[in-house]
């Protein structure tokens, strides 16, 4: 009797014994996450107080740089709509709204609502009048300044372009050449140029080679897809003039870039053209923005999720922050298109590579470089100048690096804390 209650006891306790080692191993393992969270919000410590320095109380916008608000360039700044947007962005995302009084709210809505023409309905900056020469800013400060008067409770004060209720006469049109096209502002998609003489289509804003199908292929066909960051970033810019488009024309137009897409994606990896890790990620990454922005499947997204994650375990060598961000944001992306998470040691991983390269990009101002190379002045992402100041962060790549941290956390499955912002810097950004 006694043998065969221990026969049916060890198995048991056996069992139970596995149990708990397994939930000891999954706490184990969940503390590790966040210990690689907490190291990678430490490198964040300075970067409130270096946002919050660059508040302009006589316009109520942000300037990019410390040197542009103090005046120390060769030539004089103001603060610029990019700029402002991506100061009130980070301060929402990363829990620090309320350090703005309402004074001061009230302010930056101001900033936005007095750029607005109510001819046209576009944002652009006084100080910064070639903004109006070049459609791809204009469209930038437009998302950007709507963006921030929603996260700031309030709306623009005249109709927005495309408005059936304005007359679209003289309003900006849609530019056909893809250097203007690029909505990360990288340098290498800038140098992508292609024909600007293409006919514009008689309904405004919309180029002409969204007109049919047998237009777009020839675009299509010009996009420099050896480099596959420059030919999915011009594809993606398209894509909100793509979702304007007459239902049938629309999902025609959705169908043949996804055809041209799968057909020059590697089967295995899911990556298109050649050159760099770096480069072939960030095109799956602008590849995936676009499917986004139409609610599109991601083609071979298990493949591209296998890539990203890839890309962590790899032998990084980045020369800007935009290749962290877009690898971070892929990975996310993909894991929750593919419904397959990864693994608490997977995302340790991911974290702490992740924190090692953002590492690179810090200044001793508190905030981050865009690249190895320095800082560069582009106000509203218009021109690149060289700085005074090299060693400078810049509200571009703090941009980037509030991106990184977002996906992080996404991917570990946790909310992220708001960042503490150090009492002396609040203090002395309230009197202002």
């Amino acid at each position: 009797m006694r043998k065969h209650i221990k026969r049916l006891i060890s198995p048991s306790l056996i069992v139970i014994a596995c149990l708990l080692a397994g939930k000891a191993l999954a706490s184990s393992a969940s503390e590790s996450v966040k210990g690689s969270m907490a190291r990678l919000d430490a490198i964040y410590a300075d970067t409130v107080p270096w946002i919050l320095h660059l508040y302009d109380e006589e316009t109520g916008g942000f300037y990019q740089a410390e040197s542009l608000k103090d005046g120390t360039e060769d030539q004089p700044y103001e603060p610029d709509i990019q700029s402002t947007f991506q100061a009130v962005f980070f301060l929402d995302n990363c829990g620090q709204l309320s350090v703005l009084t309402e004074e001061q709210r009230a302010k930056i809505i101001q900033f936005f609502q007095v750029r607005q023409d109510p001819e046209t309905g576009y944002f652009s900056d006084p100080f910064y009048p070639q903004m109006k020469d070049n459609p791809r800013v204009m469209g930038r400060a437009l998302m950007f300044s709507l963006h921030a008067l929603r996260i700031l409770k309030a709306e623009p004060l005249y109709p927005l372009p495309g408005d059936k209720s304005r007359n679209t006469e003289g309003e900006p049109q849609a530019n056909n050449s893809v250097d203007q096209l690029n909505s990360n502002g990288s340098d290498d998609a800038k140098e992508a140029s292609q024909s600007s003489n293409r006919k514009t289509s008689k309904q405004a804003n919309i180029p002409g080679f969204l007109e049919s199908r047998e237009a777009f292929q020839l675009w299509l066909n010009e996009l420099p897809w050896d480099n596959s960051w420059k030919a999915l970033d011009a594809l993606s810019s398209q894509a909100s003039l793509i979702q304007t488009l007459e239902p049938s024309t629309r999902d025609a137009l959705i169908e043949l870039a996804l055809e041209n897409v799968r057909d020059r994606q590697d089967p295995l990896t899911g990556l298109i053209g050649v050159g760099s890790y770096n480069v072939r990620i960030s095109g799956s990454f602008k590849l995936i923005a676009f499917c986004n922005k139409l609610k599109q499947p991601i083609p071979r997204a298990k493949e591209l999720r296998a890539s990203a994650l890839g890309w962590f375990n790899g032998d990084l060598e980045t020369d800007q922050i935009l290749f962290i961000f877009n690898a971070t944001e892929m990975l996310s992306a993909l894991v929750k298109e593919t419904g397959e998470p990864l693994s608490d040691e997977e995302i340790v991983t991911v974290i702490n590579v992740a924190s090692r390269e953002l590492e690179k990009y810090r200044s001793s101002d508190g905030a981050f470089h865009r690249r190895l190379s320095g800082y560069r002045i582009s106000p509203n992402d218009l021109f690149w100048r060289t700085s005074n100041f090299p060693g400078q962060g810049g509200m571009n790549a703090v941009h980037a690096a509030r991106g990184v941290r977002e996906s992080l956390y996404k991917l570990a499955g946790m909310s992220p804390p708001p960042l503490k912002v150090v009492a002396q810097r609040e203090e002395q950004f309230s009197q202002n």
